[in-house]
């Protein structure tokens, strides 16, 4: 049985970390897989940093919104899909993004995630406000989220990523901080934290 440590060295693992490092040949952490997955698909080799020929910015902005949920789930101890948890998928994806990623539109990010998790697209709809996004790797965007006379919101990419690297760096420390926190974090570790690979 891996203690708590180990499995905080394993699900951090820094995502420069060549995959072929015998130390973790049995099996890969979630968010590893997941954060290499996001540079690749923003044209980057996640081990040596280096430019690739393609980029796939759709699936980048998709992975970082599903990374988002799945680190919440260890921030918050829960994985219920409804409310009979302790928190819905939206209250824990948007008290994640509140307290790590943005703490202003952390409810415009929530209509973000449906948009591209459910109909890989860049509309969504809540009550009776629509939701209509452009996406953006421009320097004219100064924040994550930025709203246009038309009514779109525009989000920076770029800056979307580099918070959500940001807000893995903090949650870590929040997981050292004190033996308490490990609770949640360990709750959870057994059900999302690991994804074993298999060779023949």
């Amino acid at each position: 049985m891996v203690n708590t440590k180990g499995r905080i060295e394993v699900f951090f693992r820094d995502p420069k970390d060549d995959p072929d490092n015998v130390e973790y040949n049995k099996c890969h952490s979630t968010l590893y897989l997941l954060r290499r997955d996001i540079y690749t698909c923003f044209g980057i080799n996640p081990t040596t940093g280096e430019k690739l020929t393609s980029e796939a910015l759709f699936p980048a902005v998709t992975a970082i919104m599903t990374g988002i949920d799945l680190i919440a789930k260890f921030r918050y101890g829960d994985s219920d899909t409804s409310k009979c948890g302790k928190m819905g998928v939206k209250e824990r994806f948007e008290a994640y993004c509140k307290d790590y990623v943005d703490s202003e539109k952390y409810e415009i990010l929530f209509q973000l995630r449906n948009s591209l998790c459910h109909s890989f697209g860049l509309y969504a709809k809540w009550k009776k406000e629509e939701y209509k996004f452009v996406l953006a790797r421009d320097g004219r965007v100064p924040k994550i989220i930025s709203k246009s006379k038309s009514g779109h919101y525009w989000v920076n990419i770029n800056l979307l990523h580099i918070e959500f690297e940001q807000s893995i760096l903090q949650f870590h420390d929040y997981i050292l901080s004190t033996v308490e926190n490990h609770s949640n974090f360990n709750l959870m570790f057994s059900r999302y934290g690991t994804i074993g690979i298999g060779k023949q």
